[in-house]
């Protein structure tokens, strides 16, 4: 098949988990016999990597904010430009993993029997809130534009839900909220997957980092709720603590020094995505304390699959990928308490934890490879053009 993914931030050199996703399965279906390119934001150039073109347009590169606020103006002015492009016309399957890229070409007339998408952001089925404002200055031009963005934004996506024929969700939780905004979506749920790259990474012979962090700095991520928990734990355990990604720095930075922790905790900033194996490999613990509903989190994928325990809240799609009591512990979100508790546990019980950490190891690499996970998007693509659909 000739396949064509679509994606607004470069997967080469964005760490996002949409990109991770789209230049991983590219990879492996291009392995798999079928050809594949991604389109991207970019200056125009044209590159090959590991057999999957890379095609660059600055039609995608219009700024965040331009293309919110005029999303319905900017989404008719590239599907008449990519209209005439020959790679969509003549393309078996055209993906798009990203939401913004979801958004703009959900409505594009001239798809519609071959356009797929992967809802792996659960933001873009959120009924009631919008994270674009997390990070945005409080001036009060910038604050009216942002919430007009928003604003647009909101009806936007849920819109764009609600015109999709074909979609692949990352969970049986997001399945079940793509439904309740249209019931006519033909749905498939595949997880998550890690690189192939990763399996290049050897375990190391001691796991010096007790608590590992990885993800966005923001706090629907559950950082205050891990702060807090690092401070209960400090009390009985010397803990190093590592946490990985970009976000609001500086505000969890001054936390950890209210609380008296900033002595247990490294914030290393945001890292190419090919330095982060190494953490994980060094790491007895990897927490996921989210409080929003995780689709399918990443983070606790490769914990797993580089063989660590986990501790994560049980919310969304998480109990669909880590086994309470087997890969490590489920607690409830917004509960520092029960995280620290969690914690406590697997550092002082090195045999449970070793033991936590190979089952996961175990699950992941039979449930998570990039090719397994390739195969059930490339049965997913025979079914809609065959028009035999039933899932």
């Amino acid at each position: 098949m000739n396949i064509v993914f679509v994606s607004m931030r470069s997967p080469l050199s964005y760490p996002g988990g949409a990109e991770i996703l789209t230049q991983v399965i590219a990879e492996s279906l291009v392995r798999q016999g079928h050809r594949v390119t991604i389109y991207t934001a970019g200056l125009g150039r044209s590159s090959r990597v590991r057999g999957v073109r890379i095609r660059e347009t600055f039609l995608l590169s219009f700024p965040m904010r331009f293309r919110t606020t005029l999303m319905p103006f900017y989404a008719f002015l590239l599907g008449a430009a990519f209209m005439r492009m020959h790679d969509f016309r003549t393309a078996d399957i055209v993906h798009a993993i990203d939401s913004d890229a979801i958004m703009l070409m959900s409505g594009w007339a001239f798809l519609r029997n071959k356009f797929v998408v992967t809802i792996q952001d659960y933001a873009i089925i959120w009924p009631t809130k919008d994270y674009f404002l997390e990070s945005t200055t409080t001036h009060p031009i910038c604050t009216v534009l942002d919430r007009l963005a928003v604003s647009v934004r909101k009806r936007v996506k849920l819109a764009a839900v609600a015109r999709l024929r074909y979609a692949v969700c990352v969970s049986a939780f997001v399945a079940r909220e793509v439904h309740k905004v249209n019931a006519r979506t033909r749905l498939a749920v595949i997880g998550n997957c890690i690189s192939p790259l990763w399996q290049q990474h050897k375990l190391p012979k001691k796991r010096d980092i007790d608590i590992l962090y990885v993800g966005k700095l923001m706090p629907y991520k559950g950082l205050d709720v891990l702060l807090q928990a690092v401070f209960l734990i400090a009390r009985d355990y010397w803990c190093r603590v590592v946490i990985v990604g970009e976000g609001l720095h500086k505000r969890y930075a001054a936390l950890a020094t209210r609380l008296g922790i900033s002595d247990h905790i490294t914030f290393t900033g945001p890292l190419a995505y090919a330095r982060i194996p190494k953490y994980y490999l060094h790491s007895k613990i990897v927490v996921s304390p989210s409080i929003w509903p995780e689709p399918c989190g990443r983070s606790i994928i490769e914990a797993m699959w580089t063989g660590c325990a986990v501790v994560a809240t049980s919310v969304g799609g998480t109990p669909e990928s880590l086994i309470d009591k087997t890969h490590g512990y489920l607690v409830s979100p917004s509960n520092p308490a029960a995280i620290a508790a969690a914690c406590l546990r697997l550092l002082e019980d090195e045999k449970t934890r070793e033991t936590f950490g190979k089952a996961a190891y175990s699950y992941a690499r039979r449930l998570y490879t990039a090719d397994t996970i390739a195969k059930a998007y490339a049965h997913f693509y025979v079914l809609i053009k065959s028009h035999w659909l039933v899932i």
